[in-house]
């Protein structure tokens, strides 16, 4: 279990060292009034209905936060699940906090949350994804004839048994 908790702090502690704010914000820009740049892609804001934000994942915040910082009061909304205990509430977009590694109700709950809110999203709307490690433990959505008590089991077991972090991926993303 010691082993666990310090690998969990090593994959945090690199997450702050990369420092997904900066990147987002190296990436993304905004230029005069209109223009949206993302990479080496310009939107011209006038042609976009809405500006959403979905994601999860352990520092998927953090990508949320430097959204809303270069695109303000842009973002109409989104939803974004990040590991419980991370305490960041952002302006624009619902933070919902779900259990990792071991998947819980309320990062099923989150799915829902976001396959509904996804429902309103339009051709002429942008939705920025923000996706980072632990999404699958943070969005466990399990195949029919799979329980989310099952799955809990699983997972369990495979960190007991010390499983690499793809095995129980694998595992997580086919259930």
């Amino acid at each position: 279990m010691v082993g666990r908790r310090l690998a969990l702090d090593i994959i945090e502690y690199a997450l702050k060292v990369m420092n997904v704010e900066r990147r987002v914000k190296r990436l993304i820009k905004l230029r005069n009034k209109d223009s949206l740049i993302v990479g080496r892609t310009i939107y011209r804001l006038s042609d976009i209905s809405n500006i959403y934000v979905l994601g999860a994942g352990k520092g998927s915040v953090y990508m949320g936060k430097a959204l809303e910082e270069i695109l303000g009061d842009r973002i109409e909304g989104g939803i974004i699940v990040e590991k419980e205990g991370q305490g960041m509430k952002l302006k624009r977009i619902e933070v919902l906090e779900a259990s990792h590694p071991i998947p819980d109700e309320r990062g099923h709950e989150a799915v829902k949350a976001i396959l509904e809110f996804a429902k309103q999203v339009t051709s002429k709307d942008l939705v920025f994804v923000c996706i980072m490690g632990g999404a699958s433990a943070l969005l466990p959505y399990p195949v029919e004839d799979i329980t989310l008590d099952e799955l809990k089991i699983a997972t369990d077991i495979l960190l007991k048994c010390g499983a690499r972090i793809d095995e129980i991926n694998s595992i997580q993303k086919s259930h």
